[in-house]
């Protein structure tokens, strides 16, 4: 995931952009218009990357099977 302001001060926008065409088809980008650097104080980043966690560790999931506790070390 790359996350990048568009009024970004410190790190151009060209530069997640760049990044971005390097790893294309293996990240998402997202541009948050008129966000600085300080992203974690940014509530459209926070919500961006709790959504992109939540379907990395939960997307493909599949439940645990079942499993009798008193047949599980045998």
């Amino acid at each position: 995931l790359i996350i990048h302001g568009t009024k970004d001060d410190i790190v151009d926008v060209i530069h997640a952009r760049h990044l971005y065409d390097k790893v294309r088809g293996k990240a998402e980008f997202f541009l948050i218009e008129e966000a600085g650097h300080r992203l974690r104080v940014e509530e459209r980043a926070m919500q961006k990357a709790v959504e992109w966690l939540g379907k990395i560790a939960f997307g493909n999931h599949q439940p645990a099977k079942k499993m009798d506790w008193r047949t599980a070390d045998r």
